[in-house]
């Protein structure tokens, strides 16, 4: 994942609680992000709070920012991220607004950048996901994006989505 220029990365994924192998495999995916500018995830659970202090404590002088929605999150996640970092942005969506709002907003926030999706299960099993929804938004943009589910097929698929995959949405 090499970049040219700084970047503008949003975050989404699965809400279901981590094992400490995905929470160490989220940690090594941010910490080999280039040129950081700015991060953005999306208050849940799960993957959204992981993203958010991984890269607050590895980028503490980029731009963060929590898009808290109008429906249940994880409340603690703010000031969980106010102590590692001064440099947090808290946006809060208006009150008739839902997670696909929400989601649309993180896709926003990384239209020049990058959206990096951690979805439990690869597509065909997650139809109604809100993470591949997420994704699926990105794509329809054409914004750059990477893709590491959480919990891959046992018949030998990878987990990890190729560079050259990631490159050509990102040339796109």
């Amino acid at each position: 994942m090499v970049p040219s220029k700084p970047m503008r990365y949003s975050f989404t994924g699965s809400a279901s609680p981590l094992t400490n192998d995905q929470i160490g495999r989220i940690g090594s995916i941010i910490t080999k992000l280039e040129y950081p500018k700015e991060f953005t995830t999306g208050a849940a659970y799960g993957v959204d709070s992981q993203s958010a202090v991984h890269a607050a404590m590895i980028y503490p002088d980029a731009q963060h920012r929590i898009i808290i929605p109008a429906k249940p999150y994880n409340e603690e996640i703010v000031e969980t991220v106010e102590k590692i970092t001064s440099n947090l942005e808290v946006v809060r969506m208006p009150s008739n607004t839902n997670y696909r709002d929400r989601n649309e907003r993180l896709v926003d926030y990384c239209q020049d950048g990058m959206l990096i999706g951690f979805p439990k299960y690869e597509e065909e099993r997650s139809v109604r996901s809100g993470t591949w929804m997420t994704i699926r938004m990105a794509r329809r943009r054409k914004i750059a994006h990477y893709i590491h589910v959480l919990e891959p097929h046992q018949d030998g698929l990878s987990d990890m989505f190729s560079y050259n995959q990631l490159k050509l949405s990102h040339e796109q």
